[in-house]
């Protein structure tokens, strides 16, 4: 049983002003920071959803890590070099934003394809692996998702939830929102 595709880390996370930060808001990557396009393949078709500028607003209190399932690698959609080659993508993108993301982790499994694991939302692996390479404090972090097997990880690792839209979720996240804008009239403390 894998537990864990190795993350990456970015420059950003790395910073010695950095290490102090102990609440994460960890974002879903497709449906959250990008359009959800089936077995996103190849870098060009990325394309942002409006509102990710909002997460400026916490990269200074919080680290910005995404948690992401893609098991496009484990059905041979794409490899795990293209999927890396998407989320250099995604770092340029966010950073026209001034947005810079600390950390990627990313599940490329699928329990039909071959193997099972830890860290395939819901489970909360991912998540647990973060907190433990930045000593994270999670019950002071968010899980903003749009689906309820992010709400479902993040209330395993003990965080606080956002649902992104209006779908019904089990358990209840913490918060419903309809975007990204609306980030920024919450108190996340």
């Amino acid at each position: 049983m894998s537990i864990i595709a190795n993350p990456l880390i970015t420059d950003f996370g790395r910073q010695a002003e950095r290490q102090s930060i102990t609440k994460a808001i960890f974002l879903d990557r497709d449906g959250v920071l990008i359009y959800d396009k089936e077995y996103l393949a190849h870098p060009d078709h990325l394309e942002l959803i409006p509102g990710v500028e909002t997460l400026r607003t916490w990269q200074e209190t919080y680290r910005l890590i995404v948690v992401t399932n893609q098991s496009g690698v484990a059905r041979g959609k794409f490899s795990e070099e293209r999927l890396l080659e998407i989320h250099q993508k995604l770092l340029t993108e966010l950073d026209v934003h001034g947005v810079f993301l600390d950390a990627i982790y990313y599940c490329p499994h699928h329990p039909e394809y071959g193997e099972t694991c830890l860290c395939r939302k819901p489970n909360p692996g991912m998540l647990l692996a973060a907190a433990e390479n930045f000593g994270l404090d999670l019950t002071n972090s968010w899980m903003i998702g749009d689906r309820s097997s992010d709400i479902a990880a993040g209330a395993a690792a003990s965080c606080r939830t956002i649902l992104l839209g209006d779908s019904p979720s089990e358990p209840m996240p913490t918060h419903y929102l309809t975007s990204l804008y609306e980030i920024e009239n919450l108190s996340l403390d």
